[in-house]
């Protein structure tokens, strides 16, 4: 007498689904099982469980299962159905990150929106447990055969011990049965494989070591342009991408891409531009994956809480950040407590450059978006993504965030002090490209650019951009004002006017819409408040002359007398150029920080992500409540160090009106 042979693959779920799964099983002489419901979780010997619904299904035992075979080291694999398809997968182990629930993560932020929550809170559980009406005899067998492919796929894998990089799934629309291909990376935020290492000093704590640039003259390890197809394939996926898509902006002078991410209930994008789409797909790529390490700490979980009286010198100042003018927290509604040591806050582990040792900074200050995230809201001041970049190494993450830092600070010192920064003739370059991009935004917008030298202290090559248009037309937007800082003066100019010809076309589209917002911002500062405002404001023909401390003629300096003796990039060693950017930052007293913002998404396309932070630089802030000018001595001081004038500014003398920069 032969006794059965034991089931190999456990079908587990009840409907039309499971049911074909298990009968193409059986066809193609596979040994399967069927049980309805998890009752027994008894599943030794099953090296694959499949669970399959003609719904979404209840997560409740979707979990049971998963974690029953996960127990066992048996193949995990999903088939749910939902919005008009089938999904199949990703098959997952109980050793390995990326699974389900990483999948329902990334499409639930990839569909979010006011369309889908409406029909979620009006509909509940009926639009997820009722079985779908496109599932018939005909699409129930097209899922199965999907699900048998699957899984010869993945015990193909474990069978030669391949670990792909991307976690793959397959989709089934049930309307025309075309089946898709997904790609996924694991979330870090996944409940069943994710989980963040404790933030700690150790964890957290940089030591700077070599990097070989890929040109002396670069700013970077690699080249990332001949990698576009690449990073597309591991960011890129409607469905379940970090990306949802690559989206091409027409519109503008120069090429230009953005690049949304896939996040719940609020939008980002990052942009590329650049002077070709191949070069500006990749920015808009790397720049978005910026903005995912800035917004939350999805590298290592946040361990410190405390009072910096209770942390004492472990911890930063945060008064050495800057702050909001006193009289801003008496305004009705402002959102910032006055900070005190005995505030409570989260904090991160840094690494501070400057004194090599580890430091802790404030969580809500690191990371932009906590204070909206995870129960946040002990934020102490309104900060955005100033010192964020992104790297083939820590290192060189950190070299370009301290560039933002300088270009920002620079435009701000500039702006608050009304210096007269000198004029640079744009026709001294000596990179051939400058004069053409000059002339093709001149010819294009109708303006007339003009660009200052805005460098500090420190030596670093910053400028300040300005488009203007000749006619004081009230519906014609007059100025248009950017930035850029670069070891290489004429690569900062490049950047800049980039920056502007991308704003030229949605201010020419916004501001007529808007006067008059712009004509209220005008008489009350306090109605600026978004990044755009500011440009929406420096539209209108009567705030040009608040630009009057800046040079209108007269003589400009030929770019390389201006910028002699500045720093160059002619090493190999992009580690010198960063020893070389602290250094200088010392030598005035001031503290380079750094946090290590990298993500398990950051490491998969081989980058770093960091943010760079200065105190007693002037931070970015965007709506004329949140500029923070109190407590940095810098801003008075410097102006007199420059040789702008004889004495300190006095604090009655910072501009008053809200800065250009947008």
């Amino acid at each position: 007498m032969t006794s059965e042979p034991t089931p190999r693959v456990l079908v587990a779920g009840r409907g039309l689904v499971a049911t074909a799964v298990l009968e193409t099983l059986a066809a193609a002489g596979e040994s399967a099982d069927s049980r309805e419901t998890p009752q027994d979780l008894d599943v030794g010997g099953y090296r694959a469980i499949v669970w399959a619904a003609d719904h979404e299904g209840d997560d409740v035992e979707r979990v049971r299962w998963r974690a029953a075979a996960h127990r066992v080291g048996a193949v995990w694999l999903p088939v749910l159905v939902e919005s008009g398809g089938a999904n199949v997968g990703p098959a997952s182990v109980a050793a390995r990150a990326g699974c389900d629930g990483c999948a329902a993560l990334r499409r639930g932020a990839a569909e979010h929106g006011p369309e889908r929550e409406r029909v979620r809170e009006r509909w509940g559980s009926r639009a997820t447990q009722a079985p779908s009406p496109l599932i018939t005899g005909v699409t129930a067998a097209t899922v199965a055969h999907t699900v048998a492919a699957e899984l010869a796929r993945t015990e193909a894998e474990r069978a030669s011990g391949a670990s792909e990089r991307l976690v793959e799934w397959s989709r089934v629309r049930l309307t025309d049965l075309a089946t898709t291909r997904h790609r996924l990376l694991p979330s870090p935020w996944c409940r069943y494989c994710g989980g963040r290492s404790p933030d700690t000093a150790g964890e957290a704590f940089l030591r700077p070591a070599d990097q070989r640039k890929s040109s002396p003259h670069s700013l970077r390890t690699r080249r990332l342009t001949p990698r576009r197809d690449e990073l597309l394939e591991t960011y890129v996926d409607r469905e379940t991408g970090v990306l949802r898509k690559m989206e091409k902006v027409v519109s503008g002078v120069f090429p230009s891409m953005a690049a949304p991410l896939a996040l719940t209930s609020v939008t980002e994008r990052g942009y590329g531009r650049a002077l070709d789409y191949r070069s500006c797909t990749v920015t808009a790529v790397t720049e978005a994956l910026e903005r995912l390490g800035g917004m939350f700490p999805g590298g290592r979980a946040t361990t410190v809480r405390g009072s910096r009286r209770e942390l004492g010198d472990d911890a930063i100042d945060p008064r050495r950040l800057g702050s909001h003018p006193a009289a801003h927290h008496n305004r009705p509604g402002f959102p910032y407590p006055r900070y005190d040591d005995d505030l409570r806050l989260d904090w991160v582990w840094a690494t501070s450059l400057t004194f090599g040792r580890p430091i802790l900074v404030p969580e809500t200050y690191a990371y932009y978006f906590t204070s909206g995230y995870e129960g946040g809201g002990n934020g102490f001041v309104y900060e955005v993504s100033n010192g964020c970049a992104l790297g083939a190494s820590l290192e060189e993450a950190a070299l370009h965030g301290l560039l933002e830092l300088a270009e920002r600070d620079a435009f701000l010192l500039t702006w608050y002090a009304r210096l007269a920064a000198p004029a640079l003739a744009l026709d001294s370059a000596t990179d051939p490209l400058l004069p053409l991009m000059v002339e093709r935004l001149e010819r294009a917008t109708g303006r007339r650019l003009r660009v200052f030298d805005t460098t500090t202290e420190h030596g670093v090559p910053s400028v300040w951009a300005m488009a203007v248009h000749p006619d004081d037309d009230l519906r014609t937007p007059k100025a248009l004002c950017a930035a850029g800082a670069d070891l290489d003066p004429q690569r900062a100019i490049a950047e800049a006017l980039v920056e502007l010809a991308s704003m030229v076309p949605w201010q020419n589209e916004t501001y007529p819409r808007r006067l008059a917002d712009a004509q209220r911002m005008l008489v009350d500062p306090y109605e600026v408040r978004t990044m755009g405002d500011h440009a929406i404001l420096y539209s209108h023909p009567e705030a040009f002359e608040r630009f009057s401390f800046l040079p209108d003629s007269g003589d400009s300096w030929a770019i390389a007398d201006r910028f002699q003796g500045r720093p160059h990039t002619a090493g190999e060693n992009l580690r010198e150029d960063l020893d070389t950017m602290v250094g200088r930052y010392a030598d005035h007293g001031q503290e380079v920080i750094v946090v290590d913002q990298t993500t398990p998404e950051h490491r998969a396309g081989g980058f770093s992500c960091a943010k760079v932070i200065v105190p007693g630089l002037l931070p970015m802030t965007f709506g004329h409540e949140m500029r923070r000018v109190d407590g940095l001595s810098r801003l008075l001081e410097v102006p007199r160090l420059l040789g702008h004038r004889a004495t300190a500014l006095d604090p009655g003398e910072i501009n008053p009106h809200p800065h250009p920069f947008s």
